[in-house]
């Protein structure tokens, strides 16, 4: 949610027309529904903790392209991962919890989350703000973002089936 508050200024700070900051920041959206139709075939064929620790690593590189490649295709290719990476993983999470978990827990494991989540997403855009002008600039808030994914990715791998 940072980002998705974030998008035009933190685009726009970095140079952009408003243009392109406009239909990059609106195709975010857009390409949630990609991220999802391409996360489906491989559900099943990849372990899902090692799939949904790629969706992190996706996050990572769409992080990574917009803080190392300039112009409007890092811009685009930053909006398209990062949707891609946000729609995918709505799914990842659901699927995780049930194989971790099991379904016996499934719904308050799934609620608990759920509000955690929320919660965070409500204060990441005041912290990525706070970041923003305690620094500057936002780039040090992707870095954050950046480590985030990464760590999010290693925390995923570690994840056992209720199986196991």
């Amino acid at each position: 949610m940072a980002i998705g508050a974030h998008a035009v200024p933190l685009l726009s700070e970095r140079g952009y027309a408003p243009t392109l900051v406009a239909a990059a920041a609106g195709s975010i959206g857009l390409m949630q529904v990609m991220g999802r139709l391409l996360f489906t075939p491989f559900h099943g064929r990849i372990p899902l903790p090692t799939l949904t620790a790629l969706v992190f690593v996706v996050h990572a590189a769409a992080l990574s392209t917009l803080l190392f490649v300039p112009g409007a295709v890092g811009v685009w290719v930053f909006a398209g991962l990062l949707g891609a990476g946000n729609g995918a993983l709505t799914l990842a999470r659901a699927g995780l919890i049930a194989e971790v978990y099991g379904a016996t827990h499934y719904g308050s494991i799934n609620g608990n989350m759920a509000l955690i989540i929320a919660l965070v997403q409500a204060v990441a855009p005041l912290g990525a703000g706070m970041l923003r002008d305690a620094s500057g600039s936002y780039t040090l808030m992707l870095w954050c973002l950046l480590a985030g994914s990464v760590l999010g990715a290693l925390c995923v791998l570690q994840a056992r089936s209720h199986e196991q």
